[in-house]
């Protein structure tokens, strides 16, 4: 039998993919098998060995094998703008003290500063006014070790500025003075505003010098650096000699309108906090909050992926892959050691987390979560044996990598597109809610949460979904890890959906799925006001411990019975009852940045409208109650004209309630209301 030419490729290829297959399926789970790449990493000893290129917003198989170690490393911006190959490396150390919140006489801060500021602007002719860095012109080539100040030609004493690495955000250094730099951060990728989250280093530094740093473009109207939260500070001199890391520092913090008006309506708000070294030529890195970078988040995976008893319970996969072509990790656990048809009669928990970029703390509290759920205690255990997690633990890589605080190379709000994600603008929510969809419509979806950080509120909270005030259901939950976590905070949660909210996460997935238990777990940037941490800095062992009661009370609340849950709303009604509606407001911190102009515009002209109108209505019906008179002197009087039946109507019912009001002489008073015992946290 001959054969063309045509037909002996065709059986040649499949001999080939079959031999492949069962080499693969022969390899050892933990095994770095080669992989193409176009930086030369072709050798199973690669460091950082790069995935297969896939199209835009592909979806990657979800049930193939284990991928192999650090396979989506090394990270890639999609601007392709310059930066550090290799990304900073920091030590994991534990403050042996909790790190107090900074509260100074803040009207009399402020003041000084501000006058301050004042006497800048009035002798300007004394100040430098020198660009010393700028992320786009300065060349990649300086010096970043510890340089001395002969060793970078016309700098002198003055601070070496970088902050292109991964996660930095710096644009641009300007020294004022000596000592003193006013600092510009880069806006987020294809926008110009959402300006929080800075991290950059210094280095040239001189010891027990004062510095003071004053970022210049900041946007929010408030922040918790005026409620006490300072920034974060890791000195390499102090990491390789005392083993010290991230850590508080900085005094007179505060945060406050400049004179620097924007583009649109408004001004720009400074940042501005002092420092003192404690070394001379030491390398100091500067962050709003503990970074965690998508280096930190693979390497993590890796480490799990090491362990051969954690990764009995874990499976790696990739969801999609970015815009900027970097993996999304889906991650599965649950308890694999039994038939296929156990597992798929099991419910099914969703977390994701880092949808904003610069809210690093969230990915501290995953992996508390990922850590306590692959570990041997007994609540992970009960839970594996009864629920299927898919984490999602990075859902905006793109923007992680970049600095960004809280958009996607598109320039969109990830979390403001779940009504209809684009697959290829918005991968990774596209892909995510398919997943959500899928298994709420196959296994039947049992909790739901996304978790955030908040930049203008203490204490750690969750919002829910309800358009019923009297409604208990999704309460029970946030209630029970009240009682069960110190550190959250009930009181400071929020159960309702706003307008500006219809796009997010748990709302849609609230109203597609009939889900109750859909969330949203925020954490502050700052601490907390009352409980373990009253007073003092969320380090990242609270945040992580946090994680561990988050599951804690989850298992709790999948073992209560009926007499059980009652007994939760009736602890919800008492504390409603007693508890002033204000305090359950939603203070969204991008609600007024959300509004663009068109939107604030069409809204002043409902808001006028709707005023002449009630006024209108209001004259009308005043001057129907009115009669005209002449007084004494003549002139034209209007008083208000009533019957007398209303007049002894309104009369009876005075007294009636000053008769229900009086006590009898029998009748002891009724004492006045207390909060329960669990709110004393």
């Amino acid at each position: 039998m001959h054969l063309t030419a045509s037909e002996q490729s065709n059986n040649a290829t499949q001999k080939k993919q079959s031999v492949t297959k069962q080499n693969d399926e022969n390899v050892p789970p933990n095994t770095l098998k080669p992989t193409p790449s176009k930086r030369g990493f072709d050798s199973p000893t690669a460091r950082s060995p790069v995935a297969t290129p896939q199209p835009l917003g592909s979806p990657l198989p979800i049930f193939g094998k284990r991928s192999n170690l650090l396979y989506n490393l090394p990270a890639k911006n999609g601007t392709g703008l310059p930066s550090i190959s290799h990304p900073p490396t920091h030590i994991v150390w534990k403050c042996p003290q909790k790190e107090a919140l900074y509260m100074p006489n803040r009207s009399g801060l402020v003041a000084r500063i501000r006058s301050y500021d004042q006497y800048r602007q009035q002798n300007s002719d004394q100040t430098h006014n020198k660009v010393i860095y700028d992320a786009l012109t300065t060349p990649l080539e300086l010096p970043t070790g510890s340089p001395s100040s002969e060793a970078v030609e016309g700098i002198g004493a003055a601070l070496v500025f970088e902050s292109r690495f991964e996660s930095g955000n710096l644009r641009r250094a300007v020294q004022v003075f000596d000592y003193e730099y006013d600092l510009v951060v880069q806006p987020d990728i294809n926008t110009n505003r959402h300006t929080q989250w800075f991290y950059f280093r210094v280095s040239n530094t001189i010891a027990n010098q004062r510095y003071r740093f004053n970022i210049v473009n900041m946007l929010k109207k408030d922040s918790l650096a005026n409620k006490g939260m300072r920034p974060l500070m890791y000195s390499e001199r102090d990491a390789k000699t005392h083993g010290i890391g991230w850590r508080r520092c900085g005094f007179d913090v505060c945060y406050y309108q400049n004179e620097m008006k924007r583009s649109v309506k408004g001004y720009y708000f400074t940042y501005t906090f002092s420092v003192t070294f404690r070394h001379t030529a030491d390398t100091v890195y500067f962050a709003y909050c503990y970074p965690y970078t998508y280096t930190d988040f693979q390497q993590d995976l890796s480490e799990i992926e090491r362990d051969p008893r954690r990764t009995r319970t874990i499976r790696r996969r990739n969801l999609c892959h970015t815009l900027a072509n970097n993996g999304a990790d889906l991650l599965t656990i649950t308890e694999f050691n039994c038939p296929a048809v156990e597992i798929a009669k099991r419910k099914v928990i969703i977390l994701s987390a880092r949808v904003h970029p610069g809210e690093s703390n969230s990915s501290y509290m995953m992996k508390g979560i990922v850590d306590m759920l692959t570990s041997d205690d007994h609540h992970a255990r009960e839970l594996r044996k009864s629920f299927v997690f898919k984490l999602v633990p990075m859902l905006n890589p793109d923007g992680v990598i970049n600095g960004n605080y809280r958009c996607s190379l598109a320039g969109v709000d990830l979390n403001r597109q779940w009504k209809s994600p684009n697959r290829h603008l918005h991968p990774t929510i596209y892909h995510l809610k398919n997943l959500i969809v899928q298994n709420h419509e196959e296994r039947r979806l049992f909790f739901y949460c996304d978790l955030h950080g908040h930049s203008r509120k203490h204490n750690i909270f969750m919002y829910g979904c309800s358009t019923n005030a009297v409604s208990s259901e999704e309460k029970l939950f946030p209630w029970l890890l009240n009682k069960r976590c110190c550190k959250f905070s009930f009181q400071d949660s929020f159960f309702g959906i706003d307008k500006n909210k219809e796009s997010t996460a748990r709302v849609v997935v609230w109203k597609e799925c009939g889900l109750a238990n859909s969330y949203t777990l925020e954490a502050s940037f700052a601490g907390a006001t009352a409980g373990e941490y009253c007073g003092y800095h969320f380090d990242t062992t609270a945040l992580q411990q946090m994680g561990v009661e988050f599951l804690r009370a989850l298992h709790d609340f999948s073992k209560m019975d009926t007499d059980e849950f009652n007994s939760l709303r009736a602890d919800i009604g008492l504390f409603t009852s007693c508890v002033k509606p204000s305090s359950f407001l939603d203070s969204d911190e991008e609600a007024s940045e959300e509004l663009t102009s068109k939107g604030k515009k069409s809204r002043r002209k409902r808001s006028s409208k709707t005023n002449v109108e009630s006024r209108r209505a209001h004259s009308a019906k005043d001057k129907s109650n009115m009669t005209s008179s002449k007084s004494s002197r003549g002139r034209q009087v209007v008083r208000p004209r009533f019957r007398k039946s209303q007049l002894s109507e309104a009369a009876n019912q005075e007294k009636r309630r000053k008769r229900t009001q009086k006590p009898s002489r029998n009748q002891k008073p009724t004492p006045p209301r207390r909060l329960p015992p669990i709110f004393g946290v």
